[in-house]
This record gives C-alpha cells, structure tokens and sequence, in this order.
C-alpha cells in the first residue's frame, strides 16, 4: 500500500462527517432544533431496526411507530435511516482497505514447495483458500460500495420535504446499474463516470457472484530461482480495452496476456478509492 493511502481514507471519512450534516441539514431547517431535540428523542428511533444493540422486534418496532403524533419523530426516525447509509459506505469502504491488506499478506505466507530445478509452479487447495477469499472478497466489497454510492447520490436528490408519517427512502430500489438516475452531479472523475477500471471491478464481480470465481481452479504460481521462491501471483483473465472479459460462445476465462492480479490491484485499487473520494466531494458541494 502506497504512503497515499492512509491519507485517502481520512479524506473519505472527513467526507462523510460532511454528509451526515448535510442530511441533517436538509431534514432540520434548524439545525439547532435538531441538537435541542437529541437529549428527549427515545433511543430506540435511532438504533432500532438498524443496530444489534436494540433488540426489538419488528412489531413492537412499528407499534411504537404507529403511537407517533408528532412531526419531528418522523423527522427523526427518517435522519437515522439517512445516517446509516452514510455508516454502511464508510463500513464497506473501511472493509476494502482491510481486505487489501489482507490479500497481499496471504498471498506472502502461502506456502510455496521449494523444488531442485528453476522455474514456475503452483500450488492449490486449502493452501490458497485464505488469499482467494481476501481477494474475492474485496472485489465484491467495492462493487457493493458502488450500489451504496448510487443510493446515497439518489437519496441526495430526492429528500421528503413532508414528514406527516414515516417516509419511505426514495433509494431503496436503487444500484450501481441505476446511476443515470442520478442527475445533479458531474460525473467526471466519480466512480459514475465509464471508466476501465470501474468496468473491470464490475465484470469481475459479477463473475465471481455468477459462476464463483474466475478460474476453475484456483491457483497461485510461484517463481523459483537458485531454490529459492523469487514471486508469488494470481493470473488475471483476458481483458478487453472496455474491461469486460474476452468471451468465446461459452468460455470467458483466457489467460494468455499474463496479467497478475497482484500487479494490478494497487492501480485498480487506487483509482477506486481515488474517485470514491472525487464522488463524495461532490456530493457535499452540491446545493440541495
């Protein structure tokens, strides 16, 4: 991991603190009202339905929900849903730095057989299960980040102006496949704008849900020289220019560009978080 991307990651999340006041913001004409009202407002309107630290029950949730007669408990109970989409995009954002990490560290201690001759081998099973599962994970996380990024700009820009009931979330419904729904934002430089990188993250995914994975059986080649093991990689499927796999009537897996997904990945990831970043930015400039 570059010495960049710690840094990023405190700019998401100062991002992010933005947004949770610009909901609030568009909820509350009186922010001051909103921070009056927090000492007498129930726990229960912002942890129930949402945190395993209330453990309520769907019934008694909407029995208490049907009791409400006043405005602002509505007003209240709609800012928590708003606010936990915010904390699931720093959760799932938070899990890709991890899952990165952990893939580089788990491809380093699989356990490579040293042979007398030179040359390339590899090795399968419950030896690469841990960096195959950290990679695939993380693959997935940053998609689902992008579904979260589609919901948080869609919810954006269809904010309730009447709090009479419960309001439902206009963004329910809504995925990464959804973004041109999305219309107040510039998409130049966002995880919304048709890049590469966005298109192989998307692909990949969709693989790995669809099929299980990209490879039937998954393998880490290693490298050895001087009885020595000099590299460990994971081949990357055939790609096209547009980043979508290269796909003969049935068969999508070719490998014969020896792209290494672990050469790769700083790059893709990097970008990722790079336009994370931009998109929320944007997000925050926007005038509701």
């Amino acid at each position: 991991m570059n010495n960049g991307t710690p840094q990023i990651f405190y700019d998401i999340d100062n991002c992010c603190v933005d947004l949770y006041d610009t909901f609030t913001g568009l909820i509350f004409d009186d922010i001051q009202q909103y921070y009056d009202e927090m000492s007498m407002i129930p726990q229960w309107v912002y942890h129930t339905g949402i945190d395993s630290d209330s453990a309520v029950s769907k019934d008694i949730f909407n029995n208490w929900v049907k009791e409400i007669t006043n405005e602002r408990y509505y007003k209240h109970l709609f800012l928590a849903d708003c606010h936990n989409l915010i904390g699931s995009v720093q959760n799932r954002l938070m899990s890709t730095r991890t899952q990165y990490q952990n893939f580089f560290r788990y491809l380093e201690n699989v356990n490579a057989i040293v042979l007398e001759k030179d040359g390339y081998y590899w090795t399968s099973g419950e030896n690469i299960v841990a960096v195959f599962s950290a990679l695939h994970d993380l693959i997935i996380t940053m998609y689902a980040s992008l579904d979260l990024l589609a919901k948080l700009s869609f919810q954006f820009e269809n904010m309730p102006n009447d709090f009479s009931k419960y309001r439902k979330m206009k963004c329910k419904k809504t995925l990464f496949g959804d973004k041109r729904k999305i219309q107040r934002i510039d998409f130049t430089d966002t995880v919304f704008e048709d890049s590469k990188t966005i298109k192989i993250i998307e692909n990949l995914r969709h693989e790995l849900i669809h099929n299980g994975t990209w490879e039937s059986v998954p393998k880490v080649h290693y490298k050895i020289e001087d009885k020595n093991v000099v590299e460990k990689f994971i081949f990357l499927p055939d790609l096209l220019e547009s980043g979508t796999l290269e796909v003969a009537i049935n068969r999508k897996r070719f490998f014969s560009n020896d792209q290494k997904i672990n050469e790769k990945l700083p790059d893709l990831c990097g970008e990722f978080w790079a336009r994370v970043l931009a998109t929320l930015n944007k997000l925050r400039k926007v005038n509701y």
